[in-house]
């Protein structure tokens, strides 16, 4: 078996001699180009059912991309295969993703061919430009959740808010994640519990509270109001260049094409930050050859 510099990194050593013997059985064959190793197991987060991920490039044309596993030394093998021919298009569609991350933070093994390693050299040099807008996601979807949690305590049904509100700490943890520079990866509460552990502590309190269900999912709601709050001025910067020529609805925000790739709810958003008095609600004639023509739509601007 070769010597993987790249394999240093794996600290379980089932997926490290895996990944190694999946490494010499390809290098045999002349169609790959380069394998690389990224995902938890390069990153320190394997646990005992993970998987080690490796991206596969072929010397092919074409826009082939598709996914494989496979079992080797007990240990499944998950791959990423591209053909050369689209790994370009790849990481300029991806450009700013959490795929075009993962290419940047690959740990290559070898690469036979200068054109594709001059490119993945490039993409390691790639800014992550989307930092704010995750956690505009983030934080759009706490909100939703909360507003969520504190309609099922309204209507008298506690149980109602319980996921609702397990679901806002989640993405709370991406936040704080996101915040170190770490893109989350699937267990983000997992990924703050050394490094956030009062937001783990009130986590556990939804289940291991001594006070009434209700009362619990009150004071958790009134914990994730203050925790997000520092986070409103992050996500006024991001919807700030969107309003600079004047009020929209959230219907309009959510077609700016800066938001294109996220899947933003914009309603208890907007309204949060209203409530902050970071931007204003009004309403304006909605436009005649629109339905509903002539009635007022509610539109949100910067303050004056």
């Amino acid at each position: 078996m070769a010597e993987y510099p790249a394999l240093e990194a794996v600290a379980d050593p089932k997926l490290k001699r895996a990944a190694a013997d999946t490494a010499d059985r390809l290098a045999r064959d002349s169609r790959a180009l380069a394998l690389g190793v990224f995902g938890s197991a390069v990153e320190g987060r394997s646990w005992d059912r993970s998987d080690v991920d490796l991206w596969l490039i072929l010397d092919e044309d074409g826009d082939r991309h598709e996914a494989a596993a496979i079992l080797e030394q007990g240990a499944e093998v998950s791959f990423q295969i591209v053909s050369r021919g689209n790994l370009h298009r790849l990481v300029e569609k991806s450009r700013g993703s959490p795929m075009c991350r993962a290419l940047a933070t690959t740990r290559w093994l070898w690469c036979r061919d200068a054109a594709t390693e001059s490119l993945l050299a490039r993409v390691r040099s790639f800014p992550e430009p989307w930092r704010g807008l995750r956690t505009l996601a983030a934080v759009d979807q706490i909100r939703t959740r909360l507003d969520e949690a504190e309609k099922m305590l309204f209507l008298n049904e506690p149980l109602g808010a319980l996921p609702k509100l397990a679901d806002a700490f989640v993405h709370l943890a991406r936040v704080r994640i996101i915040a170190e520079g770490v893109y989350p990866g699937r267990d983000p509460i997992g990924q703050v519990i050394d490094r956030q552990p009062q937001l783990v502590q009130r986590f556990r309190d939804l289940s291991d509270g001594v006070l009434p269900l209700a009362d619990r999912i009150e004071q958790a709601v009134e914990y994730l109001d203050e925790a997000t709050e520092p986070l409103a001025g992050l996500c006024l910067e991001e919807i700030r260049p969107a309003l600079a020529g004047g009020p929209l609805s959230a219907d309009q925000l959510e077609d700016d094409p800066a938001f294109e790739r996220l899947d933003l709810n914009w309603v208890s958003l907007l309204r949060w930050l209203v409530g902050l008095g970071l931007l204003q609600r009004g309403t304006r004639p909605r436009p005649s050859d629109q339905l509903f023509a002539g009635l007022p739509e509610i539109v949100f601007g910067l303050p004056s």
